[in-house]
């Protein structure tokens, strides 16, 4: 196989794989829970939990915080700059999804990214809340691909990239 011809039948796969997992129009109580889902990984509602974390917790909590938030920077810088250079396309223009203005492309998904994160910082603070954050991470990438925001690659992806990055700062930091 060349050198080029791999990439194009990769995602010729990742979207016949992904055309499983997408969400028929017709479960429309199903899209509207996949759509909350969905949303846990936005951008805010992680500022803001980290804000909440950060300022009630102890000494111990706020370091934590400070890494995971510096994990999640480090994840989110390197899911802009592969979108940037890649520029998949999404599979469809879902309705609801505000980013979709500003972000219109899918390689690698920053939600699945910033819960790849979660995940490995959620397990940091004890099991039970490695499972939950583990468990949503799984919940998140699901939905984002059966609404048909992402492919199964993005998400796949963008969860290594959390992880990865999560790691690495907790080593260096």
């Amino acid at each position: 196989m060349s050198g080029e011809a791999w990439w194009p039948r990769l995602l010729a796969g990742d979207e016949r794989l992904t055309a499983r997992v997408r969400m028929p129009e017709t479960a429309r109580r199903w899209q509207r829970l996949a759509t909350v889902a969905a949303h846990l990984g936005d951008g805010w509602l992680w500022l803001l939990g980290w804000g909440l974390a950060y300022a009630l917790g102890d000494a111990g909590l706020q370091g934590t915080v400070l890494r995971w938030v510096g994990a999640a920077l480090l994840a989110g810088g390197m899911v802009t700059a592969i979108k940037v250079a890649l520029r998949r396309e999404r599979p469809t223009a879902a309705r609801g999804f505000y980013a979709l203005r500003h972000d219109v492309h899918s390689f690698p998904s920053g939600h699945a990214a910033r819960l790849g994160v979660a995940a490995v910082f959620g397990s940091l603070l004890g099991p039970a809340w490695g499972g939950l954050f583990a468990a949503v991470a799984l919940l998140v990438a699901w939905a984002r691909v059966a609404l048909g925001v992402h492919y199964l690659l993005d998400v796949a992806v963008g969860l290594a990239i959390g992880v990865v990055c999560a790691l690495a700062i907790w080593r260096v930091w």
